[in-house]
Order: structure tokens, then C-alpha cells, then sequence
């Protein structure tokens, strides 16, 4: 992974934390504050439809008492006085009834219909001797609940005693619409033994039977619903009330907390790219110009190039230094050449030569660490030797020599170099570990360059030796499993002629799946199995099976299309990649499983070689 995009998966870390901990914040303290607010308004409101209700039965108590206290005289003769309350209007029910139950004036209509209408608790000829409201000593109201719906009742006795008024109102829609007065907002009655059949009221029954307060429910969405009951006269459960009302708080919060979210989101983008763009100018840069001139180096063995990096800070004190030593290099071959010449062995020279070269490209790959190696570097012990030297620099030698403290200058110098050796040794380890898959990555680069030009770069190769290499490359990527066991079975095929980087990839991007389903899965042990088979067609079948998490039937068909993958941390490059390969070589990549949890088996089926190839 280069430099450059380590940074970047770097801040695209950090930013992604940042994403998560601000949702999780703003869901935790502003949604839930949003939605607590909408509570307790709901609770408010649900507060004022109740008091709304009682105040239509103290309404209708009030009238039943006023009418009662004007009746002061009633003539014995008259059996149906004409009687009206002092707000007649909404009043559907109207008696005068003797104690013993006796009606002597009646009046009950339809409250749609304006028609007259009978219900069975309040005939026009007699009351039960038991109805309740026969008896109000102090007044009578509540609800009750009749055939034709809940109704608020009220009596009292009159001034004399003699006689008993009743109202009545139908706690029919429009009493129930008045309750509310909000957009959106509704209340709901059924019988408690006749509950909605819906899905959120079914099950608060129990729950208002064991609470004392009403029970709340979100609604499963964009309302809020609040459950409980109304007791009759006497107390007891008769009617079940559904209030319901908007989530709008909550819903302005989620547009809140989403807008914030974005601007949020933006401005982390906006930082993003201000420090890539500061990252690329300050670090990146520098250090690719560093690397890019160590490359050249290498490739060419021109000594005589210099990078003159006018920075002060430790990439300019390693640019400075890597030029130094190009010096010191360019002047040991020359004295190596003369030393050569005048030997008659110019082999000598060449081998020495070859040996700077690879040291060179070492050079290159550890310049890609030394944005995390730079800490420890002894700036200031080097700086004060530069001093020391350009102090004396027209008199170096003699001061080298017989100067008391210029003769400590070379010993100085090679503790320095020690320490610097001591320092950066975990850098140069690293380097060793990556010398390897550098080549495999240079041989990727020309593949994907010959991709522009169709071509192939054909050669005889030896597919189990090919096989075997992409194990051991595996071993490099995910590292040496001592719980892995490798089973081969390979048919005494003879070579072929193809594109060896091609199947290289294919064989590497195989074995690297079989071993993280493997992981995935925890097989233990796990069991990679490889087969080379001949054909009878003259083609050759490589196959590489594992025990790990398997494949899904719906799959199967989508495996190699691009970006389709079913790992966590797949990208659905490699195997779309490995077919596509596969039809440059003129074969074909197949996949199998008998499903999750019992492995997976590709297989590279290759065809015969071609007449050419056969003779060759």
C-alpha cells in the first residue's frame, strides 16, 4: 500500500468515527430530547381531551340541576308538562320522572336524525324502581352505555322532591370532534368488550387493565396514540379511548438532527480534502520526488544526479544525506574502476557496479517508511558535525589528523552512524519482508500496461511449480497458518505455453479467497486441496477446493460480476479480475459449493495448446 493511500485510509478512518460518534450523539441527546418534548405536549393535549369531557358532563350536571331547582310548582293535573332546559341545545335526552319512576314528561331524539327514537334504560312510561338515576340525593351523572351508543347522563331532584330531572347527550361524533382541536388530531371510543381488531390496540387492553395511567404507543410511524378507559356512573370500564396524535416534534427533530448532519458531513469532507491537499504538498510530495529520484538511480546507476531538496526539515536533512552518500558512492566505483583497470579485472568492477544497484533500490522502498521512522533521527548531532567540518573544510585533512578534537571527528562519526544503523533497523527488516512481493507488483504493472495493447506475454511455464509459487505468495499476504494443511494432487501434465502473470493472478486471487473463507468459517483444521487434471480434449483442469464458509445457490451465477462479493471486507474486484484473465488465456474460471458452511471449488479450466505450441 502506498504512502498515499495509507494517508487517505487513514482520514477516511477517522471520518467515518467521526459520522458515527456525531449520530450517535445527536441521536441520543437531540432525537430523544425531541421526542420526550412531543411526550409530554401529547400528555398536555390528552390532558385537555379529558378535561374537555368532564367539562360536557359538569356542563350537562349544571343544566339538570338548574332545570330541576326552576320546577317549583308542578300541577298534579298536568301529566306532561312541557319542559325545557336552560341550554336545550345538544341535549338529546330530557325526563321528568316521579320518585316511584313514574315519566311524566319524555323527550329523546336521534342526534343525526333529529328523529324520536326509544332506548331501553329510559322508556317514555316508567323507569326501573332500581335505575340509579332515580335516586340522585346529591345529583347523578356519568356514562352509560346503551344500544344506541355511550351517553352522558345527569339528574337531580327537584326543589319540592317529588320529582326527578334527566339529561342526557350522545357522546356521538361531533361531541367526540369537539374534544379535539388540533391538525391531525383524533379521538377514538369503542365498547371495552368490542375493541378495534387493529394490531396496536389488541394488546393494551391487559396493559390499561394493570395501570393506573395511560398507555402510550408509537404507532409504528408518523403517529403517536394514547389508549385508556372511561368509566361509567359507577366507576367501572365501559368505553375504550384511542387519542392519537401527529409526531410532528419528533419529526422536525429528525429533520434537525438530519440537517445538521449534513452540514456536519460537509464540513468533515471540506476538512478532508484540505488536509489531503496540505498532506500531499508537505509530506507526500516530497517524498515521492525522494523515491522517484532513488528509482532512477537504481535503474540507471547515473551517480552523477542530485536531488538539492531546499526543506530544513528531516526530509531535507534525508535528501541532503541520501545525496552525500551518492557522492560517497560515485567516488568509491571510480576509485573501484581505476582499482579494476589497473588490476586487469574488469569483472570486479561490474560486480561491484551490480551490487551498488541493488543497494540503491533498497534505498527506494525504505524512503516509502520515513514518514514514520523520523522521530529518533539525531538532527542536532548531525547538524553539529556539518558545523564542525565546515569550520575547518580548507584545512579538513590536517584537522582530522592532528586537531585534539578533530582526531574524535571519525570515531564521533562512526557512532553516529551506529546510532543511525540502531534507529532505523526495524525500517530496514521491513524492507527485507517486502523486497519480494516489490517484484510481484513491477510484474503487475507491466500486465495491466500490456491490457492496453491486448497483448500476451507468452512463455513456457510449469503449472505446479506456478501452483506452489501462489501458495507461498499467500503465505506473504495473510501470513504462515500452522492449522492450514495443503493437499496436492497434481496429473503429470507437461508445460504449456501462456502468459505467466496471468495465471499468476488468477492462482494468487483463488488461494487468498479459499483462505479467508476458511478463516471466516473457522475451519479447523483447514484443508487446501489442489489438482492439476489432463483432459480429454488435450485442455487441463486446475482446481483449487477448500472447507471453508461455502457459497449460496442464488450466488453461484453472480460470483465473478463485478463488485458482487460475500465477504465483510471484500471489495468484488478479484474474482471479476481472475475471469477476466481466465478469458484472456482463452479459458474459462467456474465456481461450485453444496452450499454455506460446506467449501467452495474453483476451477481454471485451460484449452488444448495450440498446434504451434504442440510442435514447439
Amino acid at each position: 500500500m502506498s504512502l498515499r493511500t495509507r494517508i487517505l485510509c487513514i482520514l477516511f478512518g477517522v471520518l467515518v468515527a467521526f459520522f458515527s460518534v456525531d449520530g450517535i450523539a445527536r441521536h441520543v441527546m437531540v432525537i430523544r430530547t425531541f421526542e420526550q418534548l412531543e411526550r409530554d405536549l401529547a400528555t398536555a393535549w390528552y390532558a385537555g381531551v379529558r378535561d374537555r369531557l368532564n367539562q360536557e358532563e359538569r356542563a350537562l350536571d349544571a343544566a339538570a340541576a338548574s332545570m330541576a331547582s326552576s320546577l317549583t310548582g308542578l300541577d298534579a293535573a298536568d301529566t306532561s308538562p312541557e319542559l325545557k332546559a336552560p341550554n336545550a341545545g345538544g341535549i338529546d335526552l330530557l325526563l321528568l320522572c316521579e320518585r316511584e319512576g313514574k315519566v311524566v314528561s319524555h323527550k329523546l331524539d336521534d342526534p343525526t336524525t333529529g328523529e324520536a327514537i326509544r332506548l331501553r334504560d329510559f322508556p317514555s312510561s316508567a323507569l326501573s324502581p332500581d335505575n340509579p338515576f332515580l335516586h340522585p340525593e346529591q345529583g347523578v351523572s356519568g356514562l352509560i352505555m346503551t344500544e344506541r351508543g355511550p351517553l352522558i347522563v345527569a339528574s337531580h331532584v327537584t326543589r319540592q322532591g317529588d320529582h326527578v330531572v334527566i339529561l342526557g347527550r350522545f357522546l356521538d361524533e361531533h361531541v367526540i370532534a369537539n374534544l379535539t382541536h388540533g391538525a391531525g388530531e383524533a379521538v377514538e371510543l369503542w365498547p371495552i368488550d368490542a375493541p378495534p381488531s387493529d394490531g396496536f390496540a389488541a394488546g393494551v387492553l391487559d396493559s390499561i387493565a394493570l395501570s393506573a395511567e395511560p398507555i402510550w404507543n408509537d404507532g409504528g410511524g408518523d403517529e403517536l396514540f394514547v389508549y385508556d378507559t372511561l368509566d361509567d356512573h359507577r366507576g367501572i370500564p365501559i368505553l375504550l379511548l384511542r387519542a392519537k396524535s401527529p409526531r410532528k416534534v419528533a419529526q422536525a427533530g429528525q429533520e434537525s438532527a438530519r440537517d445538521a448532519l449534513i452540514s456536519a458531513g460537509a464540513i468533515a469532507v471540506l476538512t478532508l480534502l484540505c488536509l489531503t491537499n496540505i498532506l500531499q504538498r508537505a509530506v507526500i510530495d516530497p517524498i515521492s520526488r525522494l523515491t522517484a529520484h532513488a528509482k532512477e538511480i537504481g535503474s540507471s546507476d547515473d551517480t552523477s544526479r542530485r536531488l538539492a531538496l531546499d526543506r530544513t526539515d528531516e526530509i531535507g536533512v534525508l535528501a541532503r544525506e541520501f545525496d552525500r552518500m551518492v557522492d560517497e558512492l560515485e567516488r568509491s566505483r571510480a576509485h573501484m574502476v581505476d582499482m579494476a583497470r589497473a588490476a586487469g579485472v574488469s569483472e570486479v568492477a561490474t560486480g561491484v557496479l551490480h551490487n551498488v544497484g541493488n543497494y540503491l533500490n533498497s534505498v527506494n522502498v525504505s524512503a516509502r517508511m520515513i514518514d514514520r521512522r523520523l522521530n529518533g533521527f539525531p538532527i542536532a548531532e548531525l547538524e553539529a558535525v556539518v558545523r564542525e567540518i565546515q569550520l575547518h573544510r580548507d584545512a579538513l585533512d590536517d584537522y582530522v589528523r592532528n586537531d585534539e578534537r578533530g582526531v574524535h571527528l571519525l570515531p564521533f562519526l562512526d557512532e553516529l552512524q551506529r546510532t543511525i544503523v540502531e534507529r532505523w533497523s526495524s525500517v530496514l527488516d521491513e524492507t527485507r519482508s517486502l523486497m519480494g512481493g516489490l517484484s510481484h507488483i513491477e510484474q503487475l504493472v507491466v500486465m495491466q500496461q500490456s491490457h492496453a495493447t491486448r497483448g500476451l506475454a507468452e512463455e513456457w511455464v510449469s503449472l505446479d511449480e506456478q501452483l506452489d509459487r501462489a501458495v507461498e505468495m499467500s503465505n506473504k499476504v495473510v501470513g504462515e497458518d500452522a492449522d492450514l494443511e495443503v493437499v496436492r494432487r497434481y496429473d503429470n501434465v507437461s508445460r504449456r505455453q501462456l502468459d505467466r502473470f496471468r495465471l499468476s493472478q488468477i492462482l494468487v486471487n483463488l488461494i487468498l479467497n479459499a483462505r479467508e473463507a476458511m478463516s471466516r468459517a473457522g475451519s479447523s483444521p483447514k484443508r487446501l486441496a489442489l489438482y492439476i487434471a489432463a483432459l480429454e480434449d488435450g485442455g487441463v483442469s486446475i482446481e483449487i477446493e477448500d472447507n471453508g464458509a461455502g457459497i449460496e445457490a442464488e450466488y453461484l451465477d453472480r460470483i465473478f460480476h463485478h463488485g458482487f462479493t460475500t465477504s465483510e471486507n471484500g471489495h468484488g474486484f478479484g474474482l471479476h479480475a481472475s475471469a477476466i484473465a481466465a478469458s484472456e488465456l482463452k479459458g474459462e474460471l467456474t465456481a461450485h459449493s453444496d452450499g454455506p458452511g460446506r467449501g467452495a471449488r474453483f476451477a481454471l479450466r485451460l484449452p488444448p495448446p495450440q498446434p504451434s505450441a504442440a510442435a514447439a
